[in-house]
């Protein structure tokens, strides 16, 4: 349903935006996946997805977190792909750059190990055998 954010955040300083969904965020959400935050206990979302009022689950674009003796920020945006490389695209990457590389680098949650092997693993789908109205 849209994305929402605190445009105040260090990691966000270089990418102008309001807090929510709009046209700066076209090409990264176009092509992102969604991180299910229930799935990354200790990681805290700066970028969050609106899901749909029925699931109203925790999900997120981008999330950071202490993992052992490291630090990491993780994201489910293609920053990297040479196709997608719009001005907006250069500005948000270049704005995580920036914030990894400065002191205010320094995340409050810590996940496992197992926790972030568990993101790069494919999940099956599951499908529904029955239909079921949210108004019943």
């Amino acid at each position: 349903m849209g994305i929402m954010c605190d445009p105040e955040h260090p990691a966000l300083s270089g990418f102008p935006n309001n807090g929510h969904s709009d046209w700066q965020w076209w090409s990264s959400a176009r092509n992102a996946k969604v991180i299910d935050m229930d799935s990354v206990a200790g990681g805290e979302a700066i970028v969050r997805v609106i899901d749909n009022f029925v699931n109203n689950r925790k999900l997120a674009y981008i999330f950071e977190a202490k993992c052992g003796n490291g630090r990491l920020l993780f994201s489910a945006i293609d920053l990297l792909n040479p196709d997608l490389d719009t001005p907006d695209i250069k500005a948000f990457r270049a704005s995580l750059i920036d914030y990894v590389n400065s002191p205010s680098f320094n995340p409050a949650g810590t996940i496992t190990e197992e926790s972030l092997t568990n993101l790069t693993i494919p999940v099956k789908k599951s499908v529904a055998d029955t239909a079921i109205s949210i108004y019943e």
